[in-house]
């Protein structure tokens, strides 16, 4: 039927053998392009042809001397049951069945269409097709299904599937079951080693072995009356043997190669861990591959059996090292890569969408009637003996805040009754960090102590009483501040902007509880934490970063600090204005253009009523000049203002300050809006007042008739 037998250019068939070419059979068969294959083991600098199917060009046949010693020992087996695990598109397969067996073929690319149609065309061309099963399905559990079937049990095996640890020393134990007495099982591809370890194993249980010097090496093992072919390598050829495969004889040579290292037969070791691992002795099993990892020879897979035993303990970082360490060794196991994909993804810190203070929303992600129960808990919680109002999530999110940054100072304004400084003062000394709190409230505590706490008396809207510029510049850093005071608009707002001047780049300030929002379900989201927000970073949002780091580690504002860590990111920008503050801040807008006479009229009344105010001392003048000369405004407001004053005959330290306000930015404006207090509106025409939208919801100071 295949009458033509020359042997094609490029091509080697050991003397000896009989020769057969069923090529027509295969249409699509080309000879390919090794250096296209990435395949490590590929043994390029062979000069044999190495033959593709054109429309699957990557994955290479035997080579023509390959399969004539799979076919000459297929003739010694006629009409006997072979095996064959693996025939990707049916090569190997038809030399087999051409040699006159009973041919049962697993493959479980004969589960898809194509592949079974162009197996099944090349074989029936072959006129072998009535001698051939093929079985879609994985080996070696297809192997068993069909043993279980059908009571098989096969004098010829073809071993040439899974390439990568376990896969051949699986299918070599299996196949080893199901073997006659008189049985001989050939292996392709040796030489990848994990494709040795199926020969080894067959080795260390007593069969006899063999190698062929082929493009790929081919192996066998065979038992009982059976001999394996003789087998004569090109001479023309300078073979080179792997280390894994040194110590084996091989056919055409008298003697074994000597090996040139210390070569360790893992196979015996390998399958005592598989069936380990079979039997769920996961934690035996691992300890069996740590005695293989330790050696100082690489053993193919051994660090992937370990991964496994690994991953199924729940040891997930060790399980990812161990696959590393297998690519390390062979790159292209893609057990290995799954398992280091899916195990970076799953041990990687959760993703959380960075959004501007103006685009996330505020409400917390809690189902309300979580909430409301977590929050009842809490109200009667303590902490050594000390009440402590704090929720399970922050107790959780503010140790990996406090490792992350290890400040130096932590600031906290409401001490309540002292259990949260008490708290964060054994929190810093569990981290051994040299910190100190200062823990501020109306109420001193003074029934509560630790070396590294310091209660204060004070008014979180009115800090400057408290905390000197000369004691916040001398603060060791870096500077954690927390605002758990009474939760008021005011008294959020006052502390936001008081430790803003001092924040440096990466140190945090804590807003806590705007989860009262959801608590009281206000829909606009605007007590006191929020709105002091909203407000502070509609001023000085390019300065700081809502941090969804810990804001939303456990799920969206899953804390009741909702949207209220804020960690300074960038340092105070152009936006900055330092004009001196008081307590009270008046913008007055004068219209400049209108007579002198109306002019002075209206200051005089203005200025009036602030020197009437009982605190006046406490109070700043903001006097905006626009268009008009600086130093014209300056004389003019002073000639005012001292009139005013001896008039009045008020004392020099009750004296308002005085400041003039000109060619700010519209920043610079919201900047320095956001600590005025109140708006006297003496020019309606006044364009900084119409342009500037802050101004029209400002607070008027009345002028006293």
């Amino acid at each position: 039927m295949f009458a033509d037998t020359a042997i094609p250019q490029g091509d080697y068939v050991s003397p000896g053998f009989q020769v057969i070419r069923p090529d027509r059979c295969f249409p699509s068969m080309t000879i390919g392009n090794p250096s296209t294959q990435p395949w490590q083991y590929l043994r390029r600098e062979i000069p044999h042809n190495w033959y593709v199917d054109g429309r699957q060009p990557y994955v290479g046949f035997l080579s023509r001397d390959e399969a004539h010693i799979l076919y000459n020992t297929a003739l010694k087996f006629a009409g006997k049951p072979a095996l064959e695990i693996g025939c990707w598109l049916g090569w190997s397969a038809c030399h087999l069945a051409l040699a006159g067996v009973e041919l049962d073929v697993v493959d479980p690319m004969l589960g898809r269409e194509d592949f079974l149609g162009s197996v099944t065309s090349s074989l029936t061309m072959a006129g072998v097709i009535d001698r051939v099963n093929l079985i879609p399905g994985y080996s070696p559990a297809a192997v068993v299904d069909l043993v279980q079937a059908q009571n098989r049990q096969w004098s010829l095996i073809f071993i040439d599937g899974n390439h990568e640890v376990p896969g051949p020393l699986e299918d070599a134990i299996a196949c080893a079951q199901f073997a006659a007495p008189d049985a001989m099982i050939l292996f392709h591809d040796l030489a990848a080693p994990a494709v040795a370890q199926g020969l080894d194993y067959l080795k260390s249980q007593g069969w006899q072995t063999m190698v062929y010097q082929t493009m790929q090496i081919m192996g066998v093992a065979w038992r009982g009356d059976v001999q394996p072919v003789a087998h004569q390598p090109d001479p023309s050829v300078n073979w080179q043997l792997p280390v894994h495969l040194q110590g084996y004889q091989i056919s055409g040579l008298d003697s074994p190669v000597l090996a040139t290292t210390d070569y360790i037969n893992s196979a015996p070791i390998i399958a005592q861990v598989l069936q380990l691992m079979s039997n769920n002795q996961l934690v035996d099993a691992m300890y069996l591959t740590e005695s293989l990892t330790e050696l100082e020879v690489d053993i193919a897979g051994a660090n992937y059996l370990k991964s496994i035993c690994f991953y199924n303990l729940g040891r997930h970082k060790e399980a990812l090292a161990a696959a590393q360490k297998e690519l390390a060794i062979n790159p292209h196991h893609d057990k290995s890569q799954e398992i280091v994909n899916d195990l970076t993804r799953a041990l990687a810190k959760p993703e959380t969408e960075v959004l501007s203070g103006g685009d996330r929303p505020w409400a917390t992600s809690l189902p309300r009637e979580t909430l409301l129960s977590i929050q009842k808990a809490s109200m009667g919680y303590s902490y050594r003996g000390v009440p402590m109002i704090k929720n399970p999530f922050d107790f959780a999110l503010y140790p990996l805040l406090l490792w992350q940054i290890k400040p130096r100072t932590i600031i906290e304004i409401g001490s309540k009754e002292g259990g949260s400084a008490l708290w964060f003062a054994d929190q810093v000394d569990n981290f051994g960090f040299d910190s100190h709190i200062y823990s501020v409230d109306i109420v001193k505590v003074d029934d509560v102590g630790h070396a590294r706490v310091t209660f204060l008396q004070g008014n979180g809207r009115d800090l400057a009483k408290t905390f000197s510029d000369e004691f916040m510049q001398g603060l060791p850093r870096p500077l954690l501040v927390i605002e758990d005071a009474d939760h008021a608009y005011e008294t959020s707002k006052a502390v936001l902007e008081f430790f803003h001047s001092y924040l440096e780049v990466d140190e945090y300030i804590i807003v806590e509880d705007g989860i009262i929002s959801d608590l009281i379900q206000d829909s606009n989201y605007n007590t006191g934490p929020h709105r002091g927000l909203k407000e502070f970073l509609a001023v000085y949002g390019e300065e700081y970063l809502i941090d969804p780091q810990y804001c939303d580690y456990f799920g969206y504002n899953l804390t009741w600090c909702t949207n209220g860590f804020l960690k300074k990111i960038a340092p105070a920008s152009t936006s900055s204005v330092n004009y001196e503050l008081r307590e009270i801040n008046i913008l007055i807008c004068p219209n400049w253009q209108q007579p002198e006479a109306d002019l002075q009229r209206e200051l005089s009344a203005a200025i009036s009523s602030i020197l009437a105010h009982p605190r006046s001392e406490n109070i700043a003048i903001l006097v905006d000049v626009e268009n008009f000369d600086l130093e014209d405004a300056s004389l003019f407001i002073s000639g005012v203002l001292m009139d005013l004053l001896m008039e009045s005959e008020l004392p020099e330290d009750k004296e308002p300050l005085v400041s003039f306000i000109s060619n700010l930015n519209l920043q610079q404006w919201k900047v320095l809006l956001s600590q005025v207090n109140y708006y006297l509106p003496l020019n309606l025409e006044s364009n900084t007042a119409k342009t500037i939208e802050a101004i029209k919801n400002m607070t008027i100071w009345q002028v006293l008739n």
